[in-house]
């Protein structure tokens, strides 16, 4: 019976392979999601997502209370047979993201558009959530 458990190279192995868990990027079919940034302005809530090759006809966007939800499906191109492909790696499949807001929105004021391949959705938000200056009276 040792008395330390592990040798140093068992502890290099394993973290080795916790690593390559953790960090290599193993892909599988339908497993795809578009990154997303958010950002705050004093009267708006902007998010922009990632979405390469598709359509605005291929996109659901929805506002439920604080939460944006974008919803949609990058079809997989149809590879010839008579093709030798070496390797695929774009990514395809249904998506669905939920994106918590930092502020409340009006949904009805909200607007999207897509622009080389990133969709903007623009909302405004609720009045009462907007910041107000005070002025101060000198007395």
């Amino acid at each position: 019976m040792r008395l330390i458990p592990w040798t140093r190279e068992d502890q290099q192995n394993r973290l080795g392979r916790f690593f390559n868990d953790f960090f290599v990027d193993e892909w599988r079919p339908g497993e795809w999601m578009p990154a997303v940034d958010v950002m705050e302005t004093d009267d708006s809530v902007v998010a922009r997502a990632e979405i390469p090759g598709m359509d605005a006809d291929d996109i659901e966007i929805s506002i439920v209370n604080d939460t944006l939800i974008l919803r949609g499906e990058k079809l997989e191109e149809t590879h010839k047979e008579n093709e030798n492909w070496e390797r695929v790696e774009r990514r395809y499949g249904k998506f669905v993201r939920t994106i918590p807001l930092p502020s409340a929105v009006d949904f009805e004021k909200a607007k999207a558009e897509v622009e080389k391949g990133v969709l903007t959705v623009t909302m405004a938000k609720h009045e009462g959530v907007r910041p107000r200056k005070i002025k101060i009276k000198e007395k």
